[in-house]
């Protein structure tokens, strides 16, 4: 009888440690496969971010240029105001020509509504977190 025990204690201690392997490799592949789609997700979103970044860097020096342009048509313009002559043909057609260069402010509010708003959320799925057991597993004892 206590050989039967005997064995019983190492059949049963031998099961346990086979079955503690397979929980942690399979624990272990778990990880790997969320670290893996966790790697994923942050890659798009670095992506998204930078593509975005350089969306809105385009509108901005759009608009940069647009305020030089415009503080140098008014430079001009006070330029001419001070100095209470007529002014000739040439700083006229300058003007005009500036004049419609600033017509292009435009084009740059359409740049801002193509631009528009950008939200971004995440959804976390929480599968795993409620489901943890049936995605591991469990163990299960039967006497006979």
């Amino acid at each position: 009888m206590l050989q039967g025990v005997e064995k019983e204690r190492k059949s049963f201690a031998g099961k346990i440690k086979k079955i503690g392997r397979e929980i942690n490799e399979k624990a272990d592949k778990l990880k790997r496969m969320i670290d893996f789609h966790r790697d994923k997700l942050i890659a798009e979103l670095s992506a998204l971010q930078q593509k975005r970044m350089e969306e809105i860097e385009l509108v901005r020096d759009e608009i940069n240029t647009q305020l030089w342009s415009m503080e140098s048509y008014k430079s001009k313009v006070n330029e001419l105001i001070e100095k209470g002559a007529a002014c000739d043909i040439v700083t006229a057609n300058d003007l005009h020509e500036s004049a419609n260069k600033l017509l292009v402010l435009d084009v740059i509010e359409r740049s801002m509504v193509d631009l528009g708003h950008v939200d971004i959320t995440f959804t976390s799925s929480s599968y795993v977190i409620n489901e943890v057991s049936r995605t591991l597993g469990g163990e299960s004892v039967s006497r006979v």
